[in-house]
């Protein structure tokens, strides 16, 4: 591991960026709020008003209303477009597709200012300390809790995975640049109530999702010698404990469901490419897999009583609603962002450049076993698109 790996991790401050530390850390108070059972008031209005309003502010400030022109962002929106020109529900797909319009410009523009402060490093940092909160409280949640799968205050057991495996991340982030052995002791506390939470919600993607970050982590992070050390002794324990720890595991609210057999979403997943199949090219349109997941459109699937929900993969989702022109555009995006952001990284060995690439492709794993990777309106969307507008203006800032 290169020893500069934490370099570029301290915080750059100044009076033009504490306003914007402020808009910011409200804006994604008010996302997480979307996503847990203690909603702030007007919530649903306020994560498109907000950002309109500050769109405003900035383009005063800037002269301009930005929008991103390289990687694929242009080719995205117009995919949306299109799709929605061919959609069973015309009205809906165009009003998602304004709410893209909005949020990318948003974070466009508030990036790019966040570029002219200085302060665009701090954007990551803050974020992760609201997850940071917000595992807390799914932990605490979880633990007094009486359900068969685990959800915290999300109230939805795959929420609570997903974030689960954010948390962990950014625990690990905390825990690399902190300097005392008090903060890095709190942060891995903070590391195994995450994976403690991932368990719980029952969920065999997000388990799976925060295996391989443990296991990333202990490969890529921490150096050599204590891989070794640590490594070595755990496996020594584990081996000997093992029917202990089965027992206390299972104990676990949501473990007894991870070891079952079978699946519905396997049917729904077959009725799901039925669909595709009937328009491979465009697809159904932006925004509508949860109109077409119905008897309607699905018939009468035994077993089945997810109607009215998504389709609890995010990539047949997309296939569904842009067709597999849309898909490929879409990955082929997310691909360009990550790549450039990996050759900014091999330059800088910033540590919050590799944080947030990191998170990005956890969320891409873990959008396997969810359905908002396109929608910006959700908290998944609105974090994982932030994220990767941060890494697409990052990039630009550094010369590769």
């Amino acid at each position: 591991m290169d020893k500069n790996f934490t370099g570029g991790a301290r915080m750059i401050t100044g009076k033009k960026g504490i306003a914007y530390k402020f808009h910011y850390i409200f804006l994604v108070l008010i996302f997480i709020s979307l996503d847990s059972t203690f909603n702030l008031p007007y919530a649903h209005l306020l994560r498109w008003v907000y950002p309109i309003i500050l769109i405003a502010f900035i383009s005063k400030e800037m002269g301009e209303i930005a929008y991103p022109k390289g990687a694929l962002w242009p080719a995205v929106a117009a995919m949306f477009l299109i799709a929605s020109v061919y959609s069973i529900n015309i009205k809906y797909s165009f009003g998602r597709v304004i709410s893209y319009l909005i949020m990318t410009c948003f974070f466009y523009m508030f990036y790019k200012r966040q570029r002219y402060n200085n302060t665009l490093i701090n954007i990551p940092w803050y974020l992760g300390k609201m997850f940071i909160l917000y595992e807390i409280a799914n932990f605490f949640t979880t633990v007094t809790g009486d359900l068969v799968r685990g959800t915290g205050i999300t109230g939805n057991a795959n929420s609570l995975g997903l974030w689960s495996n954010v948390a962990f991340v950014f625990s690990v982030y905390y825990f690399k640049i902190a300097k005392s052995f008090k903060i890095k002791s709190l942060y891995s506390v903070i590391a195994i109530m995450s994976v403690y939470t991932a368990i719980a919600s029952g969920s065999r993607t997000y388990t799976l999702c925060i295996l391989l970050n443990i296991t990333v982590f202990f490969m890529i992070i921490f150096q050599s010698k204590i891989k070794y050390l640590v490594l070595l002794p755990a496996v020594l324990f584990i081996s000997i404990n093992i029917s202990s720890i089965m027992n206390l595991l299972y104990q676990l609210p949501g473990f007894q469901r991870l070891i079952q057999e079978g699946s519905s979403r396997g049917e729904i997943w077959k009725a799901g490419i039925s669909l595709w199949m009937q328009k491979p090219l465009f697809g159904w349109g932006y925004g509508v897999n949860q109109e077409l997941n119905s008897i309607k459109y699905l018939g009468n699937i035994p077993g089945y009583g997810d109607y009215g929900f998504a389709f609890h993969n995010s990539y047949l989702s997309t296939i569904i609603e842009i067709g597999i022109i849309g898909l490929v555009i879409v990955l082929l995006h997310y691909v360009v962002i990550i790549c450039n952001g990996i050759k900014v990284y091999r330059k800088t060995k910033h540590i919050t450049v590799f944080i947030v690439i990191w998170i990005c492709i956890n969320m891409l794993i873990c959008f396997i076993g969810g359905s908002a990777m396109t929608s910006l309106g959700s908290t998944e969307g609105f974090v994982f698109w932030g994220l990767l507008m941060w890494l697409y203006e990052y990039d630009n800032d550094i010369d590769i």
